[in-house]
Formats: C-alpha cells, structure tokens, sequence
C-alpha cells in the first residue's frame, strides 16, 4: 500500500474512496457561478463559489455579456482591471469588477480589437492593436479612452497586431509584433515606429515580455518559442516540448519560468525554454486542451488550469491537483486571473 493514493471525491453529501497507484489525491466540489452565459465571473473565496460582473456604468449597454479575449491588472493597483472583446470594445473597472465602463468603441471606428497593452505606471494610458479595412493599426489614449488617436497603419494588407509589450522600466518603450513576423518599436511612446525585426517564415501568436528583465521577450507561434534577451534585436529559435500548444504563461515571481499546456498535458521549463519537464495533470472525461495556465503572484506553487469547463488548482506547484467542477452548461473557461494582492480573489473569463 505504500506506492498506492487513496482517492476521496466528494460528490453533493456522497463520499467516494477510490484507489490508485502514484497518483494525486483529487478532491471535486461543484462551482455555482449563477448563470451559464459568457463574461467574467468573480469569486471571492478562493473558487468556492462565483458570481457574474455585469454592471456597466455610464453607457447604453445594459450588461457586461462579452467574451473576454484578455484580463489584465493596472501592476500598481489591483482594483483596477482592464479586458477586451473583439468587436464590443475594451472594458476597464476601478472596484475590482463591480462596476465597469467602455473606454473604446471598435464600431465607430468600423475597426476589430485584436490586442491591449496596459502603461505600466499609469492607468490612463492604453495602447490597442486593431484591423481596419484589412490593415493593421495601432491606438493611443492618455485620458482614459476619452480621445485617441491613431498612432500607426502597417503597409501590409494581410497583417494583424498579434502582441504588445510596454517596456516596465522604459515606458515609452513598445514593442509590437505582426503576424507577418514584423517586429516594430516606438522610443517615444507611439510618435514614432522603427522596424525592430522581421522574422522570415515566422508567424506570431504573442508576444510576452520577462516580468523581471524587460529587454528578455518570448514570441509564441505554434511550432515554436523564440526567445530574445536584447529587446527584439534577435531571437533564438527552441522547440516545444508539445505539439499544438494551446496555453503559455510566463511565471511572474520568476520570468525565467514557463508552463505551456495542450492537449490533456502539461510541461514547465525552468531555463527560459532550453528544457522541459513534464507535469501529471488532470483531465476531463471528454478530451480537450488546456485552455489556459495561471500562477499566483508571490507564491508559485498555487496554480490554476482549466480544459473546458473544469477548474484545476496545485497549492503545492503541480504535484497534487483539486478539481472545481464549473456548472456552466458547456461554456468554456479560456481566462484565468489571480488577483496579486488577495489571491482568494479569483477572476474567470467565459466563453
């Protein structure tokens, strides 16, 4: 019986023992979020139970029913948060989601929000990756979405802004990367662009930048991590322990850190993608892919995953998972955010 786990699931009132050989102890408890429409969904107690953020104030809309593309924390304040849809506009909230205001409204431009990226000293001051009439363009607001203004209109036809990163010690400092493999770069805070790099045969999905070292920056496409410690200057090209991944997060207690996720595993590299290790994971009954991967700030060994609508949660960095069981009629969680300064404050986005 040593090499053997006893497995307790706990089911409404019933209790299941189940025995297996090397495995994790699961522990299941059934999600309430009160409704099984997409959005953002808040829980307070560390997932126990969810509740729906649909208060807009001061526009026409009358609820929040979007579906989340991303979810973002102002660094210095966590109240603050900001999250997008494509065609709906970008979202901010000052009160940790109880009230919410539209600060861009893609349909009176006739342009689709592709991506945001957040100042990191100021929360006034937005950069949005759009497409208009087939081209790539970027937006500037320093006033909270009151004005903005158009700061660049990539040539290219087919391209599309896949990423945006704000240098944290150098804010005036943006790097943008295309689908096309182009890399540009503003000094001065969008009056300007420069051609950073252009990667030949290369397809950006994102682009994400080293929470401690700013000038290290990570381009996910789907074959391949491409790794750069000049700011974009160059890359060094290194393979996926994976095929297909479907979820990338850099650890942001250590930038050197990063998990990657698809499908029905996981994998967590230590050396900036030079090796992987393989994490046992959790699965679903019916298959699917991670989702996405979300590692509490200040303490990394509390992680979250989801497949589908099913929540996973380590409190002891992978070696044993719990399982929150998501009543959401088949929605899927693509989105999962812990707030830095209260980690049971727990954020999910909905699909």
């Amino acid at each position: 019986m040593d090499s053997q786990r006893v497995i307790v699931v706990l089911i409404g009132a019933a209790v299941v023992l189940v025995v297996m050989l090397g495995f994790a102890v699961l522990a299941v408890r059934n999600l309430d979020v009160g409704g099984s429409e997409t959005g953002i969904y808040r829980s307070e107690d560390g997932g126990t139970a969810f509740e729906k953020l649909t208060n807009i104030r001061g526009t026409t809309d009358r609820t929040l029913d979007i579906t989340p593309q991303k979810l973002q924390f102002f660094p210095q304040n966590s109240d603050i948060l900001f999250t997008f849809s494509q065609t709906r506009g970008v979202y901010r909230t000052n009160d940790g989601g109880d009230s919410w205001q539209r600060i861009f409204r893609p349909e009176e431009l006739g342009i689709q929000i592709t991506t945001i990226a957040l100042h990191p000293e100021n929360p006034d001051i937005l950069y949005v990756g759009a497409r208009k009439n087939g081209r790539a363009r970027i937006y500037k607001t320093e006033d909270n979405g009151k004005t903005w203004g158009e700061q660049y209109v990539e040539p290219a036809q087919s391209a599309r802004v896949q990423g945006m990163v704000v240098n944290q010690d150098q804010p005036q400092r943006v790097t943008v990367a295309m689908n096309t493999g182009v890399l540009l770069r503003t000094e001065n805070g969008g009056e300007d662009w420069t051609l950073a790099n252009n990667l030949e045969s290369v397809t950006p999905r994102d682009l994400k930048s080293h929470p401690q070292e700013p000038r290290v920056l990570y381009l996910t496409t789907q074959s391949a991590l491409h790794v750069s410690t000049d700011g974009g200057r160059s890359f060094e090209r290194r393979s996926w322990p994976l095929e297909s991944p479907t979820a990338i997060t850099v650890n942001p207690n250590g930038g050197d850190q990063l998990y990657v996720g698809g499908e029905g595993e996981m994998y967590r590299s230590l050396d900036r993608g030079k090796t992987w290790d393989k994490i046992r994971i959790l699965t679903p009954k019916r298959p699917g892919s991670v989702q996405d991967i979300a590692i509490t700030p200040g303490d990394s060994r509390v992680i979250y995953y989801s497949v589908r609508d099913v929540l996973y949660f380590s409190n002891d960095g992978g070696e044993f998972w719990r399982t929150v069981e998501v009543d959401i009629n088949g929605n899927v969680i693509d989105r999962i955010l812990i707030n830095p300064s209260n980690r049971d404050i727990l954020y999910l986005g909905m699909r």
